[in-house]
């Protein structure tokens, strides 16, 4: 199943070419504007680190949301919800897998195709642009072990959002939602240290921040050079998170479907 739905996703890439060519054209432009715009502060304040934050740290955090988008962010949600409102939902239920399943498995080779088409070109256009002399292969292999854990935590969130259609018929105001939600609480839309303290330790204490913050923290070496054990214990926390979201997508998948009625009752 996972190669047809690679092949599949191959085809649609190169039927939509020219909107990937842009895609690697306007990344790195953006990277470009943010390293001219954050020279600027940094000179003009005559600063050598903002709330810990390199200069080259600071422009690789704003290009990292980009591999946020490529690697992390998917709209499982709309695609269940999508498929409720158009009458296409059981054409799913009736098949041998799960709706989980093939949602993961779709998932996965949009992903897969995404990491070799889009992250490896952007990432050397990034590195020519703003060579990261901060980064360490440790915190690079870190930064890819939470970002794969971040794939699967936000597939199941986004996932038991989606379940939300089978008794509403209609879950895209859950995913404005989660746009706000998500970009806020973990630090898409600027780093987590530039809120207020009391909001900090709040979205410590929510797993929202393993999506984005946890990830990016260890890429540019922002916590500190952390070994391998701690890297593992906080990859723990992460994954009980994980566990804590899969038995509840199953929950209310089972509870769900049974309010599920395809179009004509």
């Amino acid at each position: 199943m996972l190669t047809q739905l690679l092949g599949h996703q191959l085809r649609i890439r190169l039927e939509y070419r020219g909107s990937f060519l842009f895609s690697l054209l306007l990344h790195p432009l953006v990277m470009l504007l943010t390293l001219w715009m954050f020279q600027g502060i940094y000179s003009h304040h005559q600063l050598d680190s903002l709330l810990g934050y390199s200069l080259h740290q600071m422009v690789w955090y704003f290009g990292a949301s980009h591999f946020f988008y490529y690697l992390v962010w998917n709209m499982v949600d709309k695609n269940i919800s999508d498929r409720v409102l158009h009458g296409r939902m059981d054409q799913i239920l009736v098949r041998p897998y799960s709706l989980l399943t093939w949602e993961l498995a779709a998932l996965l080779s949009e992903k897969l195709l995404s990491l070799a088409f889009e992250l490896i070109p952007v990432w050397a256009f990034f590195t020519w642009i703003c060579p990261p002399d901060f980064m360490t292969v440790r915190g690079f292999c870190q930064y890819f072990l939470f970002t794969g854990l971040a794939v699967l935590q936000f597939f199941l969130m986004s996932f038991c959002l989606g379940l939300l259609a089978l008794r509403s018929g209609d879950a895209s105001s859950a995913n404005v939602l989660k746009f706000v939600v998500v970009n806020l609480f973990a630090g898409v839309s600027l780093p987590i240290v530039f809120l207020p303290a009391a909001l900090q330790q709040l979205i410590t204490v929510l797993p929202f921040h393993y999506l984005f913050h946890t990830p990016v923290s260890y890429l540019l070496g922002t916590a500190g050079p952390q070994p391998w054990a701690a890297a593992l214990r906080t990859a723990g926390k992460q994954c009980v998170w994980i566990g804590a979201f899969l038995v509840f997508a199953r929950f209310s998948y089972t509870r769900s479907v049974r309010h599920f009625q395809s179009v004509g009752g």
